[in-house]
């Protein structure tokens, strides 16, 4: 991998990050949302059909799970890398910064 200049900026990085678990709460709102007009649409269906139908929405893997828990959570986990990269970065730039001396001669 090329290596190229490091630019940090740990509040932008934080910036994103709180804009990314936001993003996250409004899919799991949005799931929410979609499930109760898909059933509100399907309150008179009848049948064999609308109980397939209901499980693949509420079953354990079904849709419900996926667009409120599952996809929310795989955003989430992207803002907590974001979070602990930008952690580490502010970590070794700080190491990095200890070993410069304050001046030439003084050993530091």
């Amino acid at each position: 991998m090329p290596k190229g200049p490091i630019i940090f900026k740990y509040t932008g990085i934080q910036d994103s990050v709180t804009k990314i678990e936001k993003i996250a709460e409004g899919y799991a709102t949005a799931g929410n949302t979609l499930i109760t007009a898909l059933n509100t649409a399907t309150v008179d269906w009848k049948g064999a059909s609308k109980n397939k139908f209901d499980a693949l929405l509420t079953n354990p893997g079904g849709v419900k799970e996926h667009i409120t828990v599952n996809i929310p959570n795989a955003i989430t986990a992207l803002a907590d890398m974001l979070t602990s990269n930008a952690a580490h970065m502010q970590s070794a730039d700080d190491e990095i910064a200890k070993n410069i001396p304050d001046s030439l001669g003084s050993g530091k």
